[in-house]
This record gives C-alpha cells, structure tokens and sequence, in this order.
C-alpha cells in the first residue's frame, strides 16, 4: 500500500470514531450547519440554484448538504453511515479523495468538540405538562391549521422567529401566513393599549394576555378564539378560529377562550417551500380534534404552574443520567391603527427579558415568558419522535450555544456568500 493509501486508511478510521461519537449524541449533529443549495430571492420572489463550488471546500459542502437532507439536520441520519458511504464511493470519485477526507476530518473534529462543551440539558420547565396535553404528528401539508415548529439552529438572527411554533391561518397561491403561539410578552392586551377611544373599542379583550405573532406587521393586533360567529372568523381547525379584525370581533372571541397576537409571520409560498426543504422548520399537525385548539389558546400561566413543575421534576429523574417577509393585504384590522392609539412599538422585546447584553436580542429563558416559549416549542418538537426531542435539549440560552457554533455557522455563512457574489457577477454578465 502506497503512503498515501496509508494515510487515506488512518483517515477513514478517524472519520469513523467521530462520526460514532456524533451519532451517540444527536445534538453534535444539530451544530452542522450546511449551505443550501439553493434560496429565496425577495426581489423577484424565486428561488435561485446556487450550484457548488468543484473544489475541496465545495465538494465538503455538497456532502454535508446531502447528509443533513437541507441546510440544518434533520432527524435521524448517522454520521458512521454516510462516512461509509462516502469512502466507497463519494470519495473514490474525487480528484483529491484524502484533501476531501482531510477536510471532513477537521470538520467533524469541530462538531465532536462542539457537543462536548453544550452541558448536557433537561427538557425546559414546563414541556412535560404541555406534551401530555397535546398530540402531534409530522406532516407534509401546508395550509390553514398546521404547525411549523422551528429547527433549534435556525433563526438566530431572527429572535422573533428564535424557538417558535407557528400556527398557519391562511395558505394560497400568493402567499402563506401563521401567527406564533408560544411567545408571550409578559402583559395584557389592556396595558399595550393606553388611549381610552380604542380601549372602548376593544374593552372586552382588555384583560387578555398579549402574545407576540410575528416579525412582520408588529402593530397588528389579531385573535384566536373558539367562536365561529365572530365577524371575520377564519376556521383553522376544529373549534379554533382566527380574527383579522380584532375591533368587531372583541365581543364575540370572548365567548371561549381567547388569545391575541401582535404582528404575523408571512411567506412566499416558494420562500415557505424553500426553508421547508433546508429543515429550518419542522411541518406538524394535530394528531387529534383536540390538540390544535388546546396548543394554540395555552397561555403561559397553565405552562407554568406548580403541578407542572411537578411533572416536569418526575419526568427529569426518569430521565436523568429545533424569516418571513410576505404581507399579505387580507390581514388588515382596525387595530392597525393602534399605532396611533398607544400600543407600544416595542413588540420584539418583552418589557420582562433580559438580553445579558447580546447583540442578537435574545430573550433570557429565566424569565416567565421565556420559559414558556421554550415548553411549548420543547413539547411541540419531541412528539415528532425519533432524534427530535434530542434536539429539544439543545441549550437555549445563546452564551452556551454560540460559542459552540459560532466557528463553524460563520464559515458556512461566509461560504454562502461568497457563491451569492459569484451567482451576481455571473448574471450581470450575462444581462449585458
């Protein structure tokens, strides 16, 4: 055997001791993040192929795009098995098998050390109570009343969207919209509200907890409610519907149970098509007539009372040693007046989160509202079985997570880029 084959050799059983540590723990995986192979272009709306680059870097990204099935990883894939994989076959047909191999290596290096420095966490407060009360299941529809539950590595950069499950209310050919439904924002509908004519208006919702719906609109005040004689209510599953006018239907939403939202999320349905096949979010739906109603109207106070502490500290020592940009015209209420009316623009911040001082606005899940974002989305994602709730117990608190990551998600990110600025200069060039 040559040297080289020799050290190709040492190489594979390298590969194949970490890709076995990674798969002993999945959250190692979630780190690897990969480029997509294509995204959503806003200014035309479509979607652009970005093909890989054909050297060592490229060919590394490829693979790891392949393993992951998208940008972020998507339950459950082994690591040992596409090591295998790849050194019969993807490597034997590279020009520089044992650069490829190197780069692998240094790769997963970083993934394995990476996982070692998360500590190792329980299930958040609060997500043993939820999951008993709700049953979910993965699907592949996208339309009103299913559930996008976010991918732990996705939405850094976007605190609004940062561990949400989001609830779609209305799908077509122009676009896609949902509300968030785990993110309270630690205040009443009332206290948001101050001058006394639109208070009037919507004196019935006044003492309604407020909920944080979304990076898009913020000032917009919606409803979730269980009446379907209310005005402007949308069903969006059994015995749960959805008001886009909040002002007319504030007397009628409070026949049942009631949440309202502020702002939205909104979608191209090529963008949603998009970040669905690069796994940022996870597609759900009720696996029963209950659970939608039941998930999408739980406020925080039943997430977090004392019988779920309770449940939650059994569970644990049973236990012991996972960006939208559409408008739609259909939603515009009354309330988006609101802005005139006294309701604090301040709504991707809760007046209660501490952001410790980083720059991403990261609500500190110490505090109620965190904590209750966290059950929710923590419950959400481990009824989807296999590695999910694995994932469930990546650290939520960003100190821990980003320096773990940080390394690795730049490179990626400056990979991108990089190919982006190569796909702009190839298209002016061929524009003239």
């Amino acid at each position: 055997m040559s040297a080289e084959g020799k050290v190709a050799r040492i190489v594979f059983r390298r590969l194949l001791r970490l890709s076995q540590k990674l798969d002993a723990k999945p959250i190692g995986k979630a780190l690897l993040k990969a480029q997509p192979s294509k995204i959503f272009d806003r200014t035309s709306s479509q979607v652009i192929e970005l093909p890989f680059d054909s050297n060592v870097s490229g060919h590394l990204a490829q693979m790891l795009a392949q393993f992951n099935g998208g940008e972020y990883y998507a339950p459950t894939r082994s690591v040992a098995e596409a090591v295998r994989f790849q050194s019969h076959h993807g490597l034997s047909y590279s020009a520089n098998p044992l650069d490829l191999g190197l780069g692998a290596l240094k790769m997963l290096a970083s993934a394995a050390a990476a996982s070692d420095m998360l500590e190792e966490q329980t299930l958040p407060p609060g997500t043993e109570a939820v999951r008993q009360s709700i049953r979910l299941e993965a699907c592949s529809r996208v339309g009103p009343g299913a559930l996008l539950i976010s991918h732990p590595m996705s939405c850094l950069f976007q605190p609004a969207l940062y561990r949400t499950v989001v609830l779609l209310v209305q799908a077509d050919s122009d676009c896609v919209v949902g509300v968030v439904i785990n993110k309270p924002m630690g205040m009443l509908l009332g206290e948001a509200v101050t001058m006394p004519p639109m208070r009037e208006r919507i004196s019935p919702l006044l003492q309604t907890p407020l909920y944080e719906g979304g990076d898009v609109e913020r000032l917009q005040v919606t409803v979730l409610h269980q009446n379907e004689r209310a005005r402007s209510a949308m069903p969006v599953g059994p015995g749960l519907f959805f008001s886009v006018d909040a002002v007319a239907d504030a007397e009628a939403a409070m026949q049942g149970r009631v949440k309202c939202t502020a702002g939205y999320a909104g979608w191209h349905p090529s963008q949603l098509e998009c970040e669905l096949e690069n796994n940022s979010w996870f597609l759900a739906q009720a696996a029963d007539s209950t659970s939608l109603a039941e998930l999408a109207l739980m406020d925080k106070h039943v997430q977090l009372s004392a019988d779920t502490h309770a449940a939650d500290a059994d569970a644990d020592a049973g236990n012991a040693n996972a960006g939208s940009t559409a408008a739609p015209s259909s939603i515009n209420p009354d309330l988006e007046t609101c802005a005139d009316a006294g309701v604090h623009a301040t709504y991707g911040a809760s007046p209660n989160e501490d952001h410790g001082g980083s720059s991403f606005g990261f609500a500190a899940t110490r505090s109620a509202e965190g904590m209750a974002r966290d059950a929710v989305w923590a419950a959400a994602l481990s009824q989807l079985g296999s590695e999910h709730e694995q994932l469930a117990r990546l650290p939520a608190d960003f100190t821990q997570l980003w320096p773990a990551a940080e390394d690795h998600y730049l490179s990626q990110i400056e990979a991108l880029q990089q190919r982006l600025r190569r796909h702009r200069e190839m298209r002016d060039k061929t524009a003239r």
